[in-house]
């Protein structure tokens, strides 16, 4: 087994690097969007990033950020291309994400709890061999979440990791906190903002998990 990604986090509708990465995105098997693909645009502004993202590759899996609001996660629905609550299995790799019930409350349309959060990714992740999870918020007290010294994740990100054990687990949200770290058997990934031309070329196979930080040129 062997899956070619990118991840994405931030886009924040600026998609003046999409060119300068081009080949590495059709090349993928999958682009991952670990939320704020707009800046408060709604649906016509998640519609202009989406759209040219497909102009490279048609797989792309996404789960909304603080920024993006209630008709962003529709438009992601309706498109077929929204991970939240949702599972889907390339190769032996099952792919879920969360937002729901952890802590991306700006994108909630109602009150939720960590236990939601921890029994949808359950259900989710149920028999899978391999689990990637994508959430918007770091997991707290890493390297990923760190901003100006302090740490700024989300401790139900953080409890669902280790309780889940995902080979991966991908997420945005802290600009500055580009990198990876590892909480037990998962690595943690955190590719940079798209909107300063951070992204992350990652590999999965049955050797293991293989990040490379990315920066695209404008």
């Amino acid at each position: 087994m062997v899956l070619q990604l990118i991840v994405l986090a931030d886009i924040h509708s600026d998609l003046r690097f999409l060119p300068a990465i081009g080949e590495k995105l059709i090349a993928a098997d999958v682009i991952l969007i670990a939320g704020d693909i707009t800046h408060f645009g709604g649906r016509t502004g998640a519609r202009q990033v989406v759209e040219e993202l497909r102009i490279y590759n048609r797989e792309i899996l996404a789960v909304p950020g603080n920024c993006d609001g209630v008709d962003v996660e529709r438009f992601l629905i309706a498109e077929g291309i929204s991970l939240q609550g949702r599972r889907v299995d390339m190769q032996d790799v099952t792919f879920g994400g969360v937002c729901h019930g952890l802590d991306c409350a700006k994108v909630v349309r109602e009150d939720k709890s960590a236990r939601d959060g921890y029994e949808l990714a359950e259900s989710l992740f149920r028999d899978a061999r391999q689990a990637v999870l994508v959430t918007h918020q770091p997991a707290y007290g890493t390297k990923v979440d760190l901003t100006h010294g302090h740490h700024a994740g989300s401790r139900e990100t953080r409890a669902l990791i280790e309780r889940l054990e995902p080979i991966l687990a991908v997420s945005g949200h802290i600009h500055e906190a580009a990198g990876t770290d590892r909480l037990g058997k998962t690595v943690l990934v955190n590719p940079g903002p798209l909107c300063r031309g951070c992204y992350a070329n990652v590999e999965l196979s049955d050797d293991g998990v293989y990040v490379k930080l990315c920066r695209a040129n404008k």
